[in-house]
C-alpha cells in the first residue's frame, strides 16, 4: 500500500476533515488509509497510556502519603490523586472495554512507581502495599 499525498503532513486538520467527508461519502478510493489506520489506531494507545500514567501517579502520590508524611504536603499529594481519580474514570466512561486491562496496568506500573517515588525519597523502603481497588477508591 503506497501513502497518497495529502494533506497529512502539511495541514493535520485539513486532512482530518477531508478524511471525514471521504468517509460520508463513502469516497473510499480517495482515503489515505496508511495514515487514517496510524491515527485511529493511536486513539487507543494514547488512553492506555495516559490510564497507566495515572495508575503511576496516585501509587507514587500514595506512597508519599504513607512513607513521607508531610503534613504540609498531605491535602495537596489527596487532591491529586482525586484529580488522577477523576481522569481515569472519565478515560473509563469513554473507554469501558480499558476496565478489563486495570489490573494489568496497575501491575505494570506498581515498580515503576516505586522506582519514581525511591528516586527523590531513596531513604525509604516501599512494599507492595496497595491494590487496584486502592488506587480506584
Amino acid at each position: 500500500m503506497q501513502r497518497k499525498k495529502t494533506a497529512y503532513n502539511k495541514d493535520f486538520v485539513l486532512w482530518t476533515e477531508e478524511t471525514v467527508t471521504n468517509l460520508k461519502n463513502r469516497n473510499f478510493e480517495a482515503l489515505d488509509l496508511l495514515n487514517l489506520i496510524e491515527e485511529v489506531a493511536s486513539l487507543g494507545k494514547n488512553d492506555r497510556r495516559s490510564i497507566k500514567s495515572f495508575i503511576r501517579q496516585i501509587l507514587v502520590h500514595k506512597f508519599k502519603i504513607k512513607y513521607v508524611a508531610d503534613p504540609d504536603n498531605i491535602n495537596h499529594w489527596q487532591e491529586e490523586i482525586a484529580n488522577f481519580q477523576a481522569e481515569i474514570e472519565i478515560l473509563l466512561e469513554d473507554s469501558p472495554s480499558l476496565k478489563n486491562r486495570l489490573q494489568e496496568y496497575f501491575d505494570n506500573q506498581y515498580p515503576k512507581a516505586i522506582r519514581q517515588f525511591n528516586k527523590k525519597y531513596p531513604q525509604y523502603q516501599v512494599q507492595k502495599d496497595f491494590t487496584i481497588e486502592d488506587i480506584l477508591n
